[in-house]
Parts: structure tokens; C-alpha cells; sequence
């Protein structure tokens, strides 16, 4: 084979060789910033789980800033086991949001349980004075109180804003992405059913 041949191909290796390298590099890199994310609690893209609960359901949002937003959290303590997978206890164990869907005990009984082991920023209720009526719902204000975590009630029309202060979210900032509130309206707040009264967002990415 002529010299000049080889050393075009030996170039051509070197080149290859060099691209696949740094392709290499490129993919473990991606790799260990999304483990990083991952063991920091956050998602690089907005990420819905479904946990197992015992009764009701549970849904954990994590968006892409680190804000995460819990909604519901079943009858007992079966959420703890399966939320842990997506924020273990050794990382910040903290939940921006915790949603209470609807005055149904399996809605909210198992915040009891993570509270245990997670910080929460504010609980959100639709403000139905039934629920208050019950032992589980007067245990649990009285721990969201002893805890100083704020109680707000919302319903159709309220938002929720976050990514204006380092990732937080807050219903009163006008900085950053927003989560709409879509129910309960007026006309369903006080419906004898409650699946009626069941808060529900809609996420704007």
C-alpha cells in the first residue's frame, strides 16, 4: 500500500477514534448530570409519577426547576415506601406542594405518615367545612398546624406561580411558570357529592 494511503488512513482512524471518544464522553456526561438530578430531586424535564396508594390515588409532579407538587396521598402509610423512590430521604426532603384533592379521608389521611419524613412548603384544601367534622381531618390541621405549614384554600380561577424565587412555588408571585386551578367552581364547592368538590390543575409548561 502507497505511504500516502496509509497515512490518510491513519488520519482518518485518528478522526474516528477521536469523534467516538468524545461522543463517548458526551453520553456519560448526560448520564451523570441526569443520576445528579435524580438524587437531588430534580427532574430535567417535567415528570408525573402515579404511586401506589392503599385507596384514592396519588400523583407527584416534579417539574424541571426542582419544584415538586404532591396531589393526594392515600388512606395510610403505603405512599411513604413508593414516594421515596423519586425522593429518597436522603436528599432534600422537602414537597413545595401538597394538594388535598377532596374532603374523602383517602385523600389526605396518609399526609399524616409524610409529614414523618418530608418538609412541606403549604397544603392546598378546597375549603369545605365538612371535612373539619371528621377525627382524621381535625388530627391532620392540627399536625399542618403544631408544623407552621401554611392551609390555603383554592378553587376554579386561583394559580399557582413558581420559578420567581431560587425554584419555589407560591400563589402570589407573577414571575415565572404557572399551574392553573380549574375546579371546584362556585357552582361545585358545596356539592353533597365529593368527587365534585375535587381540586384540579392544569399544568402550562
Amino acid at each position: 500500500m502507497p505511504r500516502h494511503r496509509k497515512k490518510i488512513i491513519d488520519v482518518v482512524s485518528a478522526i474516528v477514534l477521536l469523534a467516538l471518544v468524545m461522543l463517548d464522553a458526551m453520553l456519560w456526561r448526560i448520564i451523570f448530570a441526569a443520576a445528579m438530578d435524580v438524587a437531588r430531586g430534580v427532574a430535567s424535564q417535567p415528570r408525573a409519577y402515579s404511586l401506589s396508594v392503599t385507596h384514592g390515588t396519588s400523583t407527584l409532579l416534579m417539574l424541571s426547576n426542582g419544584v415538586t407538587i404532591l396531589t393526594g396521598a392515600g388512606l395510610d402509610d403505603a405512599i411513604v415506601d413508593d414516594l421515596q423512590k423519586y425522593m429518597p430521604f436522603g436528599a432534600p426532603a422537602y414537597i413545595d406542594l401538597a394538594i388535598i384533592p377532596s374532603p374523602d379521608v383517602a385523600g389526605y389521611e396518609g399526609y399524616q405518615y409524610i409529614l414523618q419524613h418530608y418538609a412541606v412548603g403549604a397544603f392546598l384544601y378546597n375549603g369545605r367545612a365538612d371535612s373539619m367534622h371528621s377525627a382524621e381531618w381535625q388530627q391532620l390541621s392540627a399536625l399542618i398546624a403544631t408544623k407552621h405549614i401554611p392551609l390555603i384554600t383554592v378553587g376554579a380561577g386561583d394559580s399557582i406561580h413558581y420559578g420567581a424565587i431560587d425554584g419555589i412555588a407560591t400563589t402570589t408571585s407573577r414571575v415565572g411558570n404557572q399551574i392553573n386551578i380549574t375546579a371546584p367552581d362556585v357552582a361545585h364547592a358545596h356539592s353533597p357529592n365529593a368527587s365534585d368538590t375535587a381540586i384540579i390543575l392544569l399544568y402550562n409548561k
